[in-house]
């Protein structure tokens, strides 16, 4: 029987091959549609959307370009709904550096991520990009890419690394390191400053120099305690400070403990009957080591052995006894170490899945111990959907075993649960089905080119049958000589396929899907998903009532938000206006808020740096004066998930990665221009400040709130900014004679930054603290003052108001009825006093205020594609191709035949290329290839 909810069909007993059943399945299906509905629904609101960046290489300079591809991709591999992609750098401590909007067209979409010094210096960076959508389902689900940014400099230490252990003892550790200048030189009697840090904290520290072949070594013992995972060394200049590096630290190398997990098949070991468990080796490092040994009881009888398969995996079969214990015996840095297994449970139920050895079919066999329930419903779930549900009855002894058709199930990671009736999980098995049916790319290079040469390389994609397929990709170029490739990265088609659905890290994850030994392959993936796979969506959720999903897609560009009182009731009925004006689209629309008071603008147009100024009126047409909240985006708040630590790119450097950081520093004298006639001596300016005649004085620029700021805080007053950005920010009291009654005194208000007055605000060139400038505003008349000397009796005329406001009135005044938005720059001066400067938006000066009715909205700017620079040979070129990223193309797309083709300009100097392209049809298939190409000394310009 097949069931169709909606797109999924969910196969009931049909795909169960009967003639190997050998228990009772049931023929009541209600069971199953109990639990199929709500599975479907969950997953229907629920439906998850994966992220791939491909760029256009591994590691960059300061002052570099890194060119991104985007997919965005429903579970299936069909392009998302989402149409905006946030793309984020964030530093070694998780700190927010860059944050980008790239505009999503059928699930692809193209940017850049200028590595500019002021804002990504030096460091290790991790590129991060989400959807909103995907916040529902954690950061896990976020992609990540870790990269280091370098720069070579007349400050850069070129440093060689290594250590050795005295014997097998990890804490006693001979440390040697050998310092070079950038071009190569020792640095000879270096006072140098080195910790051995555990985190943040310093657990050893001492002064060294280096000899005069720039060497530095000596010995050390680690505290007995050290937490060997977390170590760093930092060295630092004696006399100054700024110079300094840090590098992680593992004083086992490559030796040292592991840490040895176990992981029963199904969730659970259970005495008395066949259990698979996987397991998994990882070192000091966090990398994984290989293992072999033997699982032994409490009584040191030998039950079975242990060997990985591959990157510290494995797994192993094990019957164990009831009231017995068992560890595995492992020989270890050259000692033998015990680690326990998890205790065996008296009764339960085993799930246990072979697909690795019979090719075409899914094998599953079910086992249990002392259970009295004999009646169960298997799911089977894929690419975001159930695809099928059939119940089933243990037989006498407890089993039940069958045989599914893997056809029925796309590649992919396909998660088998065993549910009780009542839709409770008794155990879960993920594992692999490979159909070899990702596309098939070449790109068919010449024998040669030679320098110079217009590059034409025919471009063919076929699928798994030999047809051409259509499809979009984007290519890589890179100078072997410059860019190495990294082993441990994924591709495309491991991070949609693989990486994008298991928790951790994967060691060398492309591995997996590369031509050559698909058997083994094939068991070190199923050992992977053993060790750590995890599933997509809880299945003891899925019976409960959905809550609505906290973050929405944006399938469309949306401006909504909520009318709101002075009571916060909702305001119906009325008119809303949103004018949109941007670099490229300009636009005026109007609706009309619903009885909660929403309102909703959809569709506009995606443009960079737009900005939507909302208006209100009432059903007179006049203005209406009402809160006007607008949705926004919030970015997550999550810190980084699955991270390696990084070694700095000067650490152990190889020849490659040296000669790019080289290269990348001619690049940036090929922009300076010799100037002519005599030099002076060149003079280093440290800071820059900016000087300014203000308040009739020449000041000091302190700090600037940028407007980048300033639009993130969004309606706020400028006075409570003032009061985040500046803690010493406040106001004083301070006391002088009285001019009426003297020598009497009174207190007098002032605005201060810690110990320093501020004297004036000037706003637009305009001093706000003008006592004319700010007393007469629109809510004068409303308290009885009048703007000229036709006061009637008992109101107070515009002189008498003047007569006794004050330079912190008109301040006060100013700070709280201006909002940050409406602001576009403040920047802190000190010369004797203290000064604001700040730029408004309106160029109003003193009398800009936040009207009511009205709110300027600016989201985050949508970057819009940029063209990747390629060289003009038709002129001679005086300066040399100092090019890393020969060719960059994200929006490669061949036709219903599988055709395409790849042009661009080889640079100057001989050399081997890497031609790295990786796509999708957009349908659930993937492709990778890597080719190389010659390029060999002769004329330019073919």
């Amino acid at each position: 029987m097949i069931i169709c909810l909606k797109n999924a069909c969910f196969i009931l007993l049909a795909l169960i091959l009967p003639s190997v059943l050998s228990a009772q399945t049931l023929p009541d299906t209600g069971v199953v549609r109990k639990l199929l509905l709500p599975a479907n629904k969950y997953l229907d609101t629920y439906s998850p959307e994966k992220v791939y960046l491909h760029l256009d290489k591994p590691y960059y300079a300061v002052g570099d370009t890194a060119w991104v591809k985007a997919y965005v991709t429903k579970a299936n591999g069909t392009p998302a709904k989402s149409i905006k992609l946030y793309v984020e750098v964030l530093n070694s401590e998780a700190q927010l550096v860059q944050r980008y909007v790239l505009p999503v067209f059928d699930g692809l979409a193209q940017g850049f991520v200028p590595l500019t010094e002021k804002q990504v210096p030096q460091g290790k960076y991790t590129i991060r990009a989400y959807t909103n959508w995907q916040q529902n389902f954690g950061a896990t689900s976020f992609f990540y890419k870790q990269l280091s940014v370098g720069k070579l400099g007349s400050n850069t230490w070129l440093v060689a690394e290594q250590h050795k252990r005295e014997g097998t003892d990890s804490n006693r550790i001979t440390l040697a390191m050998r310092f070079n200048d950038a071009k190569g030189a020792p640095i000879v009697l270096q006072p140098l400053s080195v910790k051995v840090m555990e985190g943040k904290k310093a657990i050893l520290s001492s002064n060294m120099t280096t000899g005069v072949d720039g060497m530095l070594s000596g010995k050390l013992t680690l505290p007995a305690k050290a937490n060997k995972r977390d170590l760093s060394v930092l060295v630092e200049d004696t006399r100054d400070k700024s110079k300094s590096l840090s590098f992680p630290f593992y004083p086992s190398g490559t030796g040292g403990d592991i840490d040895l997990q176990f992981m029963p098949e199904g969730g659970s070991l259970i005495a008395g009957v066949y259990n698979k468990v996987g397991f998994k080796a990882i070192g000091e490092d966090g990398l994984s080591r290989e293992v072999q040994g033997t699982i032994v009881d409490d009584t040191d009888e030998v039950s079975g052995t242990l060997q990985s398969t591959h990157k510290g995996m494995g797994s192993f079969v094990l019957v164990p006894q009831p009231g017995r214990s068992y560890m595995a015996k492992v020989m270890v840095d050259g000692k033998e170490k015990l680690y326990k297994l998890p205790p065996a449970k008296a009764n339960g139920l085993t799930l246990r899945v072979e697909g690795v050895n019979h090719p075409g079919e899914l094998y599953v066999y079910i086992s249990s111990v002392g259970i009295e329930n004999k009646n169960f419903v298997l799911l089977a779930r894929s690419a975001g959907a159930v695809y099928f549900g059939s119940a089933f009855a243990l037989n006498e002894e407890g089993y039940f075993n069958t045989r599914i058709a893997d056809s029925k199930f796309p590649t992919g990671i396909v998660s088998l649960a065993v549910m009780s009736l009542d839709g409770k999980p008794v155990a879960q098995r993920n594992i692999f089905v490979n159909h070899y049916d990702g596309l098939k790319i070449d790109a068919m290079p010449q024998t040669a080119y030679a320098t110079g040469d217009s590059v034409t390389l025919n471009m063919l994609v076929k699928s798994n049958v030999g047809k051409g397929a259509q499809g979009s990709f984007s290519v890589s170029v890179t100078d072997d000589a410059q860019i190495k490739e990294v082993g441990t990265d994924s591709d495309i088609q491991s991070h949609l396929l693989l990486a994008s659905e298991v928790a951790g890290h994967i060691d060398d994850a492309a591995w997996y899907f590369t031509p050559g030994d698909e058997k083994l392959k094939a068991k070190a993936l199923d050992d992977l998903l053993l060790t750590q796979g995890w599933q997509g969506f809880d299945l003891a959720e899925i019976s409960k009532p959905l809550a609505m999903p906290l973050y929405k897609a944006e399938v469309d560009n949306t401006v909504s938000g909520k009318l709101t009182n002075l009571v916060k009731k909702p305001v119906r009925n009325a008119k809303v206006i949103l004018m949109m004006k941007s670099k490229t689209e300009n636009a005026v629309l109007d609706t009309v808020s619903d009885d909660e008071g929403r309102f909703r603008f959809s569709d506009l147009p995606l443009a960079d740096s737009a900005v939507y100024l909302i208006k209100l009126h009432n059903k007179n047409n006049k203005t209406l004066a009402a809160g006007i909240t607008v949705d926004d985006f919030t970015p997550t708040s999550a810190g980084l998930v699955n991270r390696t630590r990084m070694a700095p790119w000067n650490v152990n450097a190889d020849s490659t990665l040296l000669n790019y950081m080289i290269k990348a520093n001619q690049k940036v004298d090929q922009t300076f221009v010799p100037p002519s006639g005599t030099l002076l001596k060149q003079v280093n300016i440290k800071e820059k400040r900016i000087v300014k005649y203000v308040g009739g004085e020449f000041a000091t620029e302190l700090s600037v709130i940028d407007e980048k700021e300033l639009i993130a805080a969004k309606k706020i007053s400028l006075m409570e900014l003032l009061v985040k950005k500046y803690p010493g920010f406040r106001q004083s009291s301070f006391y002088q004679a009285s001019v009426f009654a003297r020598p009497a005194r009174y207190a007098q208000e002032q605005f201060v930054v810690g110990s320093m007055l501020i004297n004036d605000i000037i706003a637009d060139g305009q001093s706000v603290s003008d006592p004319t400038s700010m007393v007469y505003d629109v809510s004068d008349r409303a308290n009885g003052i009048n703007s000229g000397s036709d006061a009637k009796p008992g109101e107070m005329d515009l002189s008498q108001k003047i007569s006794k406001t004050t330079m912190y009135d008109n301040i006060n005044t100013f700070l709280m009825n201006i909002g940050a938005e409406d602001v576009k720059n403040v920047a802190l001066y000190r010369g004797t006093q203290m000064y604001f400067v700040i730029e408004t938006r309106g160029k109003h000066g003193a009398y800009t205020r936040t009207s009511l009715g009205t709110y300027a909205h600016r989201p985050l700017p949508v970057q819009m594609p940029k063209q990747f620079y390629s060289p003009k040979y038709d002129v001679k070129n005086p300066l040399p191709d100092l090019r890393s990223t020969i060719h960059w193309d994200p929006n490669v797309i061949s036709d219903a035949d599988g055709n395409t083709q790849i042009k661009f300009r080889a640079a100057g100097k001989p050399g081997t290329y890497t031609v790295s392209i990786e796509g999708t049809d957009m349908e659930g298939h993937y492709g990778v290839s890597k080719q190389k190409i010659t390029i060999v000394a002769g004329s330019s310009g073919k």
